[in-house]
């Protein structure tokens, strides 16, 4: 086929129409916000923790591998330096939304704690059956044991 017959045969009408593009739910700032307030209910004493322990935890529930490789530093089966704990600019805007909707509030020691309208929420959330089973099972397996000192040390030796 030369040019001329090419050009022919492609010479029919086209339009571009936009689509809406699907987000995945771990960019969602719905999730996030859902993760943060379970992370704070769930696997932090006082439903206080520092903005570095919220990033291990965020980190932790990402997949399954991740879920397993950090079961196994808790257990001291794995070393810290098995993980590369990467910290998601979207935690800290789905942070910022909480604060926005009073479910957190972010105090001058740069703790983030949950208020009573996000325990509320936290509560609903846990209630619902078919929404972040996983998330919830995963937090409640860890509950307090991720602690301040067990962020730090994680991170200082990476």
């Amino acid at each position: 086929m030369n040019d001329a017959e090419l050009l022919r045969v492609l010479d029919v009408p086209f339009r571009f129409s936009e689509r809406p593009s699907p987000v995945l739910p771990r960019h969602r700032i719905a999730w996030g916000i859902s993760l943060v307030v379970l992370m704070l209910t769930l696997c932090s004493r006082g439903k206080k923790a520092s903005l570095q322990k919220l990033h291990v935890l965020n980190w932790a529930v990402r997949n399954e591998y991740n879920r397993t490789t950090f079961r196994e530093f808790l257990t001291g089966s794995e070393s810290p330096g098995a993980m590369l704990v990467r910290y998601e600019p979207s935690l800290n805007r789905a942070i910022d939304f909480a604060a926005g909707e009073g479910l957190l509030e972010i105090l001058d020691t740069g703790s983030i704690q949950l208020t009573s309208a996000g325990n509320e929420f936290a509560t609903e959330l846990i209630s619902q059956k078919e929404v972040l089973n996983a998330e919830i099972e995963f937090f409640r397996e860890l509950h307090l044991g991720v602690t301040e000192q067990i962020v730090k040390n994680l991170t200082r030796s990476v």
